[in-house]
């Protein structure tokens, strides 16, 4: 059996249904509602942002909106510190968080692509360890 040590892993993460909450309060003129529901976003990416450089040592790329993404080593990697992250969202938010994790940024992409088309809240992170 052939192991082999993955160095780099990409991780984004995006909320899920969050412009069509938008888009709901918008149309709804619900104005403070979109005051909170933006302000909350903002508290939860960067709580998020913080816990992934705490458990998982993580280079932060991009933090706002609704969206996370970063890079972490591979021995840092645990599938269980997604899972938290996704916590503080959906407590923060009422939303859920999916992510997609690869070893190339397109590879993440492509599996954040296909955690949304899964399900609320999903992770795709084939190929990682866990």
């Amino acid at each position: 059996m052939i192991q082999y040590k993955i160095s780099h892993i990409y991780i984004l993460g995006d909320g899920d249904k969050i412009r069509e909450r938008i888009e709901s309060l918008l149309l709804n003129n619900r104005l403070e509602a979109l005051t909170n529901l933006s302000r909350s976003l903002v508290e939860a990416v960067d709580a998020m942002k913080s816990l992934a450089i705490a458990t998982m040592r993580a280079t932060v790329i991009m933090a706002g909106g609704d969206d996370l993404f970063f890079s972490v080593e591979g021995k840092n990697y645990q599938r269980a510190y997604l899972k938290q992250l996704a916590e503080i969202f959906e407590k923060a938010t009422g939303s859920t968080f999916s992510f997609g994790v690869g070893t190339t940024v397109e590879s993440a992409y492509l599996n954040l692509r296909r955690a949304k088309a899964s399900g609320n809240g999903a992770i795709i992170d084939e190929g990682m360890p866990q």
